[in-house]
C-alpha cells in the first residue's frame, strides 16, 4: 500500500499532524490486523522552492537532503529519496511542531519517501508523478490519497481497508470528511463545519446506494490500483483520461480539472473494465483544515462551485457513451443514470437560487403589506432591489478581489445586507409558522441530529451552537458564494495557498453573456412565480419545503443505516 501525501506550501505543524497520525495509522494496522501489509509513505511537494521554512528545517531533521532538485522549466525533475524510521523516534520528532506529544510506545519500520519536483506545477501534475511514476514502479495493491493538513482518527486507515478487502467492486472508498468542531470560533467557520455535515447527510447516502459517490475526496480517500489503472477493452484506461487535464482545452476543462477528485471518480465509472462502485465510509474518520478567513472562503468556494459545476456537465455530455457501452450492464446504467439527474437536480437549485430568494422577499414583503395603502407597492419595490442589488454584487464580485487590503472589507461590507434581508424573511416566517409546521421541523431536527451526532459523537457540544448558525447564514452565505464564484467562472487558479495569480480576465465577452442569461433566467422564473396566487405561490414554497426536509431525513436514515452497516461488517471481519 502506497499513502500518498500530497504537499505544496504547508507549515510544518500541518506536515507534521498528518505525518504522525499516518504513523499512528499504520502502527494500529500492524497490531490489529492478521494479514501484514508493505506501507510506504510517500510525501510529494510540488515545487521544492516553495517548502516553508520550518517543514524545510524538519524534513532536514529527519536526514532529508533538499538541496540537490534542479530547476528547469522545460525538462522538471522528481527527486526521491527513502528512509525508514523507528515509529517512536518518528513520532517524537514530529511532537516538537505539534501540540500533541503524544508518543506511541510500540516500535515499528516505517517507510517515508520524499518526492520534490523541481517546479510548481499544480495538484494534478504531483498525482502525474504519483500514479505514473512511482505507483508503476511500486505496483501498490491501494493507494491512500492524503492532503497536508488532514488527520486521519488512528482507526480510520484499518476501516478503509478492510472495507476495500472486503468488497472487490469497490474501487475506491472516501474517509468521513469533516473540520475539527470547535466552539468559539468566526462565522463562516462554523458554517464550514456545518456544511460539510450538511453534504455528508444529504448526498453523500445517495451516492453510496446507488454506487456512485460523486467525488474521490483527495483529502483522504483509499483506491484500488488497478481500478484506475485498467480500462474497457479498446479504450484508454481512466488515469490516461484523468490526465488530460495536464494540457486542458477551453474554460470548462481548467475549471473541470480544478476538481480533479471528481473527475476521477467519473472516469472510474466511465471507462472502468468492471462495473466498480465508488463508496464511503463514516467510520473512517478525518479532520480536515478550516479556510482561516472569509476571503479565503471565498476563494476556496470559488474553485468548488465552479470545478463541480463544470464536472455535472463534462458528466451529462458522457452520458449518451455510458448508455450505448455494451461492457456495462443495465442496471449499473440505470444507477448511473439516477445519480447524474438528482445531480442536474442540485444544480438546478444552485442556479435558481437568485429565483427562489427573490421569490421569498416579495412573498415576505405582500404579507407584510396587506395593511398599507394600495399605491405602496412595497412587494414589488422590494423584487426590483434584489434584482438591482444582485446584478450590482456580480459586478462588484468581477472587479473587486477579496484578497487584497480593501476587497478584504467591501466584501465583508457587501455580505452584511444580504444577511439583514435573509434574517428578516426567516424571521417574518418564523413569526407566521403554524403548529403543524413547528412539529414537522422539530422532527426533522431529531431525525438530523442522529445521524450526526452518532457517527461523531465528539460534535455534540457543539451541535446546538452549528445547527443555529447554519438555519441563520447558510442561505446568505450559499447565496453570496455562488454568485461570486460564477461572476469569476473565467478564473481558473487554484485560489488559496497563495495561488491566486492567473489570465483571469479572459474570455470576457463569453462571460457577460454566461451572466447576463444566468440573470435573464432567474428573471423570467422569478417573475412568473409573483404572478400567480400568493395561496398557490406557498403551497410551492410548501412542496419545496416538504421535498427539502423529506429527503434530509431519509438521507439521515440512510447513514445511520450504512454507520450501523460498517459497524457490525468492521466487528465481523478478521483477516
Amino acid at each position: 500500500m502506497l499513502i500518498s501525501i500530497t504537499a505544496y506550501n504547508e507549515s510544518a505543524y500541518m506536515i507534521c499532524n498528518t505525518l504522525a497520525s499516518l504513523a499512528r495509522n499504520i502502527i494500529y494496522i500492524n497490531e490489529k490486523h492478521h494479514v501484514k501489509y508493505e506501507i510506504k509513505i510517500c510525501i510529494i511537494f510540488d515545487g521544492i522552492a516553495n517548502i516553508s521554512g520550518d517543514t524545510a528545517i524538519f524534513l532536514e531533521s529527519l536526514g532529508y537532503e533538499l538541496n540537490n532538485t534542479g530547476h528547469n522549466e522545460l525538462y522538471p525533475m522528481l527527486t526521491l529519496s527513502e528512509k525508514k524510521f523507528a515509529s517512536p523516534e518518528l513520532l517524537r520528532q514530529c511532537a516538537d511542531y505539534t501540540d500533541n506529544k503524544h508518543v506511541v510506545g510500540s516500535d515499528h519500520e516505517i517507510n517515508c519517501i520524499l518526492a520534490l519536483k523541481s517546479e510548481n506545477r499544480g495538484k494534478l501534475d504531483s498525482h502525474a508523478w504519483m500514479f505514473l511514476s512511482i505507483c508503476e514502479q511500486l505496483n501498490p495493491r491501494y493507494i491512500l490519497q492524503v492532503d497536508a493538513g488532514t488527520v486521519p482518527a488512528t482507526s480510520c486507515l484499518l476501516n478503509l481497508l478492510c472495507d476495500i478487502e472486503s468488497h472487490p467492486d469497490y474501487a475506491a472508498i472516501a474517509a468521513y470528511l469533516l473540520p475539527k468542531p470547535n466552539f468559539f470560533v468566526p462565522v463562516h467557520k462554523s458554517w464550514q463545519y456545518s456544511n460539510f455535515v450538511w453534504d455528508k447527510i444529504n448526498f453523500w447516502p445517495v451516492g453510496y446506494l446507488l454506487g456512485y459517490l460523486e467525488v474521490i475526496p483527495g483529502a483522504c480517500s483509499l483506491i484500488r490500483w488497478e481500478a484506475v489503472n485498467n480500462g474497457n477493452p479498446g479504450q484508454l484506461p481512466p488515469l490516461s483520461n484523468y490526465f488530460r487535464g495536464l494540457s486542458p482545452a477551453g474554460l470548462l476543462q481548467k475549471n473541470l480539472y480544478l476538481a480533479e477528485d471528481r473527475v476521477l471518480g467519473f472516469e472510474i465509472i466511465k471507462n472502468g473494465d468492471r462495473e466498480y462502485k465508488i463508496k464511503f465510509n463514516p467510520t473512517a474518520k478525518v479532520e480536515i483544515d478550516n479556510c482561516n478567513t472569509f476571503s479565503e472562503l471565498i476563494l476556496q468556494r470559488r474553485r468548488w462551485i465552479n470545478s463541480t459545476l463544470s464536472a455535472r456537465l463534462y458528466a451529462l455530455s458522457q452520458l449518451p457513451g455510458i448508455i450505448v457501452n455494451n461492457n456495462k450492464g443495465a442496471f449499473y446504467k440505470f444507477k448511473i443514470m439516477t445519480s447524474l439527474y438528482l445531480s442536474l437536480i442540485n444544480m438546478a437549485e444552485m442556479v435558481l437560487m437568485p429565483a427562489v430568494f427573490s421569490i421569498l422577499l416579495f412573498s415576505t414583503f405582500e404579507k407584510l403589506a396587506a395593511n398599507l395603502p394600495t399605491w405602496v407597492n412595497l412587494p414589488y419595490i422590494s423584487y426590483s432591489a434584489f434584482f438591482f442589488s444582485w446584478v450590482g454584487i456580480i459586478i462588484f464580485d468581477a472587479f473587486v478581489s477579496p484578497v487584497k487590503k480593501y476587497g478584504k472589507i467591501l466584501h465583508h461590507l457587501l455580505f452584511f445586507p444580504i444577511f439583514i434581508m435573509f434574517a428578516f424573511c426567516l424571521l417574518t416566517i418564523l413569526t407566521n409558522t403554524n403548529l403543524v409546521w413547528f412539529y414537522a421541523v422539530t422532527a426533522f431536527l431529531l431525525i438530523f441530529s442522529l445521524a450526526v451526532l452518532i457517527p461523531t459523537p465528539s460534535s455534540a457540544i457543539h451541535f446546538f451552537k452549528w445547527i443555529f448558525m447554519h438555519f441563520i447564514f447558510d442561505a446568505s452565505i450559499s447565496f453570496y458564494l455562488t454568485s461570486y464564484a460564477l461572476a469569476n467562472y473565467n478564473d481558473t487558479s487554484w485560489g488559496t495557498k497563495g495561488l491566486n495569480n492567473n489570465e483571469k480576465k479572459r474570455s470576457t465577452t463569453r462571460k457577460v453573456a454566461w451572466l447576463s442569461c444566468w440573470v435573464i433566467v432567474n428573471m423570467i422564473v422569478s417573475f412568473f412565480l409573483i404572478s400567480i396566487d400568493y395561496t398557490q405561490r406557498i403551497f410551492l414554497f410548501t412542496v419545496l419545503s416538504v421535498y427539502i426536509m423529506g429527503r434530509s431525513s431519509l438521507c439521515s436514515v440512510l447513514t445511520l443505516l450504512i454507520y450501523s452497516m460498517k459497524k457490525i461488517s468492521r466487528n465481523q471481519t478478521k483477516y
